[in-house]
């Protein structure tokens, strides 16, 4: 992954000029280096764009190419002609990303503590999953050279999956023949093709049922006054094409959850400013998914919050009781105008749509909000009640817990 993103920074370096041209044109562009792989995202007026498409498809390779010839020492200040000192430049260029890259994640230890608690929630959660200090130790490396980036970037680009999506102002003609000169100006007819069976897939680590799993960690600054946890309820899997049950279940929980949560644990016991409660969803061919509540705060430990976490939850389960029959619907319909709700701009539906392509065909569903805004209109209150009972209450068959705190030094313990 490091030497995917040190790539992605100097082909924007490469195109940074013929960046700003396209912008004044009315085009946009961007490289993003994912686990699954590369993703370039153009858009813009579509008579111009496939000028932009193409010319940042052939920067893929002139980069590759360029940070393979880098091979070797470099050149003495002032030894050789032109090529040489073309050589030093290529070389300086890729020592100042590299450089950034080192700062990017050296800044990882002045984050907030909540931003601490999300980021080890996501890595307790996800199988394979790297810590930032390994990212760091790898582009510190003295193997982190141009060429060996050049030699990531060349397994990318030499084994692959690609999909292409063309949305907006274009027929279908017009799509294929944009994709086949993306694809020709990245050369992937030399590509040979990555088996379905070996695609990068998102792996979940299933938490332990009846046994709360807590993750303790000391904030990385040593003037941080806040302490701060994540409590995940892990969900398990949700269902595939068409069952969304468990899901809008989940949002609606959410929802009502998100006003509670802030008025008992930030306005009465005034915990910390920071207060919210979201929704985990990753994984695939199947997403798994979950309910977590956030705090942060200077006066308590991370236990202590945890704890309050755990009073309110019970809290809670009494306020859906008493939930009247009108008050459901209310908060039904307000969920389901969230789902149904049009797109504004071309690219929030772009976004969707590959969304649901990139989701697999297992999980692909271009109904999906109107399914599940159905779903939600065939709720009853004691499905919402079970649905906690099953997986949030205390003592819950299925409640999956994990804990994740982060210590601020006034009240630190041994981690």
């Amino acid at each position: 992954m490091s030497a995917a993103r040190l790539y992605t920074k100097m082909l924007k370096e490469e195109l940074k000029e013929y960046a700003y041209d396209a912008r004044v044109a009315g085009l946009r562009w961007s490289v993003t280096a994912e686990p699954e792989g590369l993703q370039l995202l153009v858009s813009g007026y579509s008579d111009k764009l496939p000028v932009l498409a193409r010319r940042v498809a052939q920067a893929f390779r002139q980069v590759l190419d360029r940070c393979a010839a880098l091979e070797g020492p470099a050149p003495a200040e002032g030894e050789g002609g032109p090529e040489a000192a073309a050589r030093r430049k290529a070389r300086a260029q890729f020592e100042k990303h590299r450089q950034a890259m080192l700062k990017d994640y050296a800044n990882f230890e002045v984050e907030a503590s909540y931003q601490r608690a999300m980021y080890y929630a996501r890595l307790a959660l996800e199988q394979d999953a790297w810590h930032i200090s390994e990212y760091a130790a790898a582009v510190r490396s003295p193997r982190c050279t141009p060429a060996a980036v050049a030699r990531t970037a060349a397994a990318v680009l030499g084994r692959t999956q690609a999909r292409a999506f063309v949305h907006g102002n274009a027929g279908g003609a017009e799509a294929a023949a944009l994709a086949a000169e993306v694809a020709a100006a990245l050369r992937l007819e030399e590509a040979a093709p990555l088996p379905e069976g070996e695609a990068k897939e998102w792996r979940r680590v299933a938490l332990p049922a009846g046994r709360p799993v807590v993750v303790e960690q000391a904030t990385g600054n040593p003037r941080e006054e806040n302490a701060a946890v994540e409590v995940h309820y892990q969900m398990g899997v949700f269902g595939e094409q068409g069952d969304y049950e468990k899901e809008v279940l989940l949002d609606l929980v959410n929802q009502l959850a998100y006003t509670s949560a802030f008025r008992q644990l930030r306005t009465e016991e005034q915990l910390g400013y920071i207060v919210s409660t979201t929704t985990r969803r990753s994984g695939s061919p199947a997403a798994v998914g979950g309910f977590s509540v956030i705090v942060q705060g200077p006066h308590h430990p991370p236990a202590h919050l945890d704890e309050r976490v755990e009073a309110w939850l019970a809290k809670f389960r009494g306020e859906l009781a008493a939930l009247s029959e009108e008050e459901f619907k209310q908060n039904v319909e307000g969920l389901v105008s969230l789902k149904l709700e049009k797109c504004v701009r071309l690219a929030e539906e772009t976004s969707q749509l590959w969304a649901e392509l990139a989701a697999g065909p297992r999980r692909r569903d271009f109904r999906r909000a109107r399914r599940q805004a159905a779903q939600l209109r065939a709720l009853a209150r004691p499905q919402l009640l079970a649905f906690f009972d099953r997986y949030l209450a205390a003592g819950a068959p299925e409640r999956r817990k994990l804990s994740v705190q982060v210590h601020a030094p006034a009240h630190r313990p041994a981690v």
